[in-house]
């Protein structure tokens, strides 16, 4: 006589739903995506504590499709399970089955905001509208918190995966999200996996960033050095064939033969510092 019992025996006895076998389950196409440190992680709480909750299925002819439950699901054949505890609904319409997957993909610490961009985006097509604040009020929602997560849905493919990869909170989304195209936000993000910066020291990041600066403060600008001839100041700014000069005198009929000698001098002396700085780097 086989006196062990399993979890899944406990779970039985005290857990409602029904028991389905796993291999009579279909997978949405779009079912949301779990990493396999995920799947191990539950996969191994499961194993002690057995299925704390139940997946939704949704019964549509001969099909049991799944509603949520993903990540139990594949923790369930990792651990190779043959049944699952389901709650099974029938008649339930594309935006109630949306909705309860919305409901329950933001009740966990992990949600992803891409997630729920992607299922806001589905229920605004089953409800024919392309309207934001349509959308926050059938959810109860504000409108600009609304806004903010289908903005989500705009980025580039890489710009998404990179981002919902690495785990990011929406204050710190919504950070990355103020640079202004795909190279910076991926150099950020790859930096704030990096660094572990926190959505406050993000913010100052962006302003650096958005302000031409560099990791910590601002460059400090470099002023050209100054050529003095006969009390005359001349500053020379060369860059490739463009040649400026700046004087804090212009030129006059007057004094223009005393202009021009001040002028040659303020020259010789800069070609000479030049080739003396020339010198000094080869040596």
């Amino acid at each position: 006589m086989n006196t062990t019992t399993t979890t899944q025996d406990v779970q039985a006895q005290r857990g409602e739903g029904t028991w389905v076998a796993i291999p009579d389950i279909t997978v949405p196409e779009d079912a949301r995506v779990h990493s396999p440190e995920d799947i191990n992680s539950r996969a191994q709480s499961m194993e002690k504590e057995g299925q704390l909750q139940n997946i939704l299925l949704s019964k549509e002819g001969d099909k049991l499709v799944l509603v949520y439950g993903h990540g139990r699901l594949l923790s369930a054949q990792k651990l190779g399970w043959e049944k699952i505890r389901a709650d099974v609904k029938e008649g339930l319409t594309e935006t109630q089955k949306l909705l309860m997957t919305l409901a329950e993909n933001e009740e966990r610490e992990n949600a992803s905001p891409f997630f729920t961009a992607r299922l806001y985006k589905k229920i605004m097509a089953t409800e024919g509208t392309t309207k934001a604040n349509e959308l926050a009020v059938k959810l109860g929602r504000d409108a600009g918190d609304v806004s903010r997560i289908l903005a989500l849905c705009d980025l580039s493919a890489e710009v998404q995966e990179k981002l919902e990869r690495s785990n990011f909170s929406m204050g710190q989304l919504r950070e990355i999200l103020r640079l202004p195209n795909d190279e910076q936000q991926l150099q950020l993000a790859q930096e704030c996996t990096e660094k572990d910066y926190s959505v406050r020291e993000l913010q100052t990041r962006v302003k650096h960033i958005l302000a031409g600066a560099g990791p910590s403060e601002t460059k400090p600008k470099v002023e050209p050095p100054v050529f003095n001839a006969g009390g005359q100041e001349f500053q020379f700014t060369g860059k490739g064939k463009r040649f400026e000069i700046c004087t804090n005198e212009k030129p006059s009929r007057d004094l223009l033969d005393v202009y021009v000698q001040n002028f040659r001098c303020a020259v010789v002396n800069y070609l000479s510092a030049q080739e003396g700085g020339m010198q000094q780097k080869a040596a």
